[in-house]
């Protein structure tokens, strides 16, 4: 193979109230197989420190360790000099690539590639910023709304340090915590590709490909603290939890999965003779554990929290078919065009005009039915489904903004036990927009840098002016339930001038 083409080798912290190290490095190498085939092959090796704190202010939920207070397992416990992490690390993180390109004949190329990439922690999950015993909050207020709290030359007063002496085991009993697994995996995502490209002309192109992803080890937080389906009845619930001596106990697992496969067809042109285009089309099917999103904290619906592959669905944004096209033509008129090629006010006011188009179209997306109002399972945690004792679906003819499903085919579960409907099962309204613009560049006799000129511009969002619908409400019990009350926005449109040199 020969010497390595590239490496790479980076080092950084990464700081969200705590500390954590973070080493890449990654070789690869480019060679000729024969005269037609080209492979790419690496290997990038991670290493993903577990987080710890300068002056180890850093605490955690532990299964295992004894509660002092009741005696039992489920504890805080603390960072200290000889323990400083919480979070193991992760050492043997390596992430191998590889791909080709092969000249099958004359036009036509083959392309193909797989690779493994590790999912930093720091993606998938932040650290407890306010960690047990030691979260510190202060609130500053003047008390005539005239005199200064503090001056900004002596700065702010000191925070009031918790006291160390009360952080023991048994320091948020009665309370809810979070934990994050001493063991957790490392997410990580294996990727595929294949395609066929044909040349069909000098500036076109078509490409056919099949595209997979699949997920392991993906972040799927649920409370750990859930009573367990098999204890699930009348009584004090709280006295059935694992750990009743806390409340909720949202844990960060790294247990979910996905699968995703597409078929992938596109054309493209480039620019020539006054136009480009780009144009693709997809169908595809995603499957998930979770589709939790860590910015929103959306898309990690469960009912059980025992058994992540009873959340397996479709994925909260799965699209089956989606089209997309986009378009830049110059008007053929004007000087250096094929009419009105010269100088003039005809010019002025015709020539050099530019339009833009870009239209998209996709199916609609999957949601959840929820059962509304209290959780009847008794289980405190997760949520409940419904009874799912018909289909759910309706005609696409039948189906309209105040009846999108058939909302008799839930019912309500008996008390204390969880609902056989699931997550994602039924798909909400489709979606298509188009958007145009139009553009005309001002040339200015002046002499200020290379090419001063004045762009108007004019964009048109949602040209046709099309409701593109929200999903119907889904949570039975409510006066809205199966209807939509909502859309995207109505036609928009700006006008811009701006002086480019």
């Amino acid at each position: 193979m020969g010497l390595p083409n590239s490496y790479s080798l980076t080092a950084a912290p990464i700081t969200f109230g705590a500390r954590r190290t973070s080493i890449a490095g990654f070789i690869q190498d480019d060679f000729h197989v024969t005269r037609n085939l080209t492979v790419n092959a690496g290997i990038r090796y991670n290493f993903e420190g577990g987080f710890s704190e300068a002056h180890d202010r850093l605490s955690n939920f532990s299964p295992t360790s004894i509660n002092p207070a009741t005696n039992s397992p489920g504890a805080i416990i603390f960072a200290n000099s000889g323990s400083k992490l919480l979070q193991q690390n992760h050492p043997t993180l390596f992430s191998p690539r590889i791909g080709f390109a092969w000249t099958v004949a004359s036009g036509w190329v083959a392309r193909g590639a797989y690779g493994v990439f590790i999912v930093p922690i720091s993606t998938q999950r932040n650290f407890n910023t306010t960690p047990p015993g030691y979260a510190i909050q202060q609130s500053l207020q003047t008390t005539d709304l005239h005199t200064p709290v503090f001056q900004l030359s002596q700065g702010p007063p000191p925070y009031p340090l918790p006291d160390p002496s009360k952080n023991t085991g048994a320091v948020l009993n009665g309370q809810s915590t979070s934990y994050w697994p001493y063991h957790a995996s490392q997410a990580r995502v294996m990727q595929w590709q294949v395609s066929l490209q044909k040349q069909l002309s000098r500036n076109t192109t078509l490409e056919i490909s099949y595209v997979g992803n699949k997920g392991e080890d993906l972040l799927f937080p649920r409370d750990l603290n859930q009573v367990p389906e098999s204890l699930l009845g009348p009584g004090n619930a709280q006295s059935k939890r694992p750990f009743p001596q806390f409340q909720g106990i949202t844990t960060l697992f790294n247990d979910a999965g996905s699968i995703y496969n597409a078929l992938q067809i596109q054309a493209q042109r480039r620019f020539s003779h006054g136009l480009t285009f780009l144009t693709n089309y997809t169908l595809s099917r995603s499957f998930d554990d979770s589709s939790y999103d860590l910015t929103t904290g959306s898309g990690g619906e469960y009912q059980i929290a025992s058994d992540p592959s009873r959340s397996h669905a479709l994925s909260q944004f799965d699209q089956a078919h989606r089209f997309v096209l986009a378009t830049v033509y110059e008007l053929p008129v004007g000087k250096g065009r094929t009419y009105l090629n010269r100088k003039g006010i005809l010019d002025a006011i015709l020539g050099g005009w530019r339009t833009s188009a870009n239209f998209s179209a996709n199916s609609g997306s999957p949601f959840t039915v929820y059962q509304g109002g209290a959780n009847t399972s008794n289980s405190l945690a997760g949520n409940l489904f419904p009874d799912r004792i018909g289909k759910g679906t309706l005609p696409s003819g039948q189906q309209t903004i105040a009846h999108w499903f058939d909302t008799t085919a839930f019912a309500s579960p008996a008390a204390y036990q969880f609902g056989n409907s699931g997550r994602n099962i039924l798909r909400g309204p489709g979606y298509w927009d188009l958007d145009s613009g139009l553009m005309k560049n001002f040339p200015l006799p002046i002499p200020l840098g290379e090419n001063p000129h004045l762009e108007l511009r004019g964009d048109f969002f949602n040209v046709l002016n099309h409701p593109n619908l929200a999903q119907p409400n889904s949570t039975t019990g409510s006066n809205a339930f199966g209807t939509i009350t909502s859309s995207s926005p109505a036609r928009a449109i700006q006008v811009g001038l701006q002086f480019l040199f």
